[in-house]
Formats: C-alpha cells, structure tokens, sequence
C-alpha cells in the first residue's frame, strides 16, 4: 500500500492511493513503519537495497531520476518480479554491490546485474525506522 494518510483512528490508518482509492491498514505492536527523509548519493552503501526510477537504456542500464534507499539487504527484501530495465518499465531493484563515482552496480534478485547511472539532479531518499508515537 502507498498513498497519502486521510485519518488514524486509533489502530487504523485510512489512506488514499493515487487513483483516489482508499484502504484501510490495521497495526500492531508488532507492526513496522518507515519513514523516508532526503538523502544523497554519499548516504548509499554497498550492501543497501534500492529502488532506481528513471529511463532505461538498454537490458541492465537505467538513468535514475529517483532513488529510494531501504538499508536493508535484498535477503531481507519481500518484492517480487523482474526487476531490469529490459522489463521496459523505468525502475529497477536490487543490492548495491558496487559504487564508481556516480553509478551503482545492482544484482537483482535473480542474480542479474543492472548498472543505475544518476546525476546532480537524480533525488534521493532514504527510508529508516519511524520514532514510536506511543
């Protein structure tokens, strides 16, 4: 689910996707919540997963005009799919395994290589554990 929150009614968040949409999530004690805050090309570490958006070229290479950086490693990451350019959708996914200047070299969960070039304009974000509010 990814959207904007409309209301929290105790337990429950309301939120509204961007085709207007709305669901409801339900929490717990257990539950984990993120938070993205802005980041920069020098915050990211081998070892992190990351989503890349931006222009494909070609099979394994994406131009990124976004960048959202979990932290976490891909082990650890629940999304599925084909995550490579050749996909012919403008994002792509994996572990960074290598950084040179302003590339990061990515494996994806199926082991394949996409090399994710950005620039001065490329955003960064990087997401981290929301403080509790209890």
């Amino acid at each position: 689910m990814f959207g904007t929150i409309q209301s929290i009614a105790g337990s429950t968040l309301t939120v509204a996707g961007a085709n207007g949409k709305t669901t409801r999530a339900t929490t717990s004690d257990t539950t984990v919540v993120t938070m993205s805050a802005p980041a920069q090309l020098g915050d990211v570490a081998v070892g992190d997963r990351v989503v890349a958006t931006g222009t494909p070229d070609g099979t394994a290479y994406i131009t990124a005009t976004r960048i959202v950086d979990s932290g976490m490693s891909n082990a650890n990451s629940s999304q599925n799919g084909d995550n490579r350019p050749s996909s012919g959708r403008g994002f792509s996914g994996g572990t960074v395994t290598k950084i040179d200047g302003t590339a990061l070299t990515l494996q994806d969960r199926e082991g394949a290589t996409i090399t994710v070039t950005t620039s001065a304009a490329a955003q960064f974000t990087r997401n981290a554990q929301a403080p509790s509010r209890h």
